[in-house]
């Protein structure tokens, strides 16, 4: 675009002319604005060609082509790594039920053992301790019927 024009940022220049009054010698003749005016492309663009076109056609199934790919590339990357958090999980359940068996095992050989002992020995504690008792009392109870007087050997 022109230098003289105000208010139009400057930007990269296109392969095409945006059609501008100032552009224009006849500005004073180019007052309505026809699609044929709107966007002049040079007769030597390479679009206007069949080579051109062509070209643009590959490019664009190319692209097309290099996006599909890209695609089944994320979908097949993404269904390895699920795969391989279910075989991280499956290994974590087994871990988990090996060490569940192997606590269940051990009790039943250690502890199931040391309680049916402790159990036993317990009781014949609650038995010599009833028995103490008993033997204190009639000593006790002996003890005193001597202190009143009462015959005794």
């Amino acid at each position: 675009l022109p230098q003289t024009c105000k208010g139009l940022r400057k930007s990269r220049p296109l392969p095409f002319r945006i059609y501008h009054p100032c552009d224009d010698p006849h500005h004073a003749q180019a007052t309505r604005k026809s699609p044929e005016n709107l966007i002049k492309v040079p007769d030597g663009l390479l679009a206007n060609s069949a080579f051109g076109s062509s070209l643009l056609a590959a490019m664009a199934g190319a692209w097309g082509g290099a996006w599909a790919a890209q695609r089944i590339a994320e979908t097949g990357k993404l269904r390895d790594r699920l795969y391989q958090e279910i075989l991280d999980t499956n290994a974590a359940v087994e871990l988990t039920a090996m060490v569940t068996t192997t606590y269940f095992n051990f009790k039943k050989q250690i502890v199931v053992d040391i309680a049916a002992k402790y159990e036993i020995a317990r009781t014949e504690a609650h038995r010599e301790h009833a028995k103490l008792i008993e033997n204190l009392h009639s000593i006790v109870v002996a003890g005193a019927f001597n202190a009143h007087g009462n015959e005794h050997d």
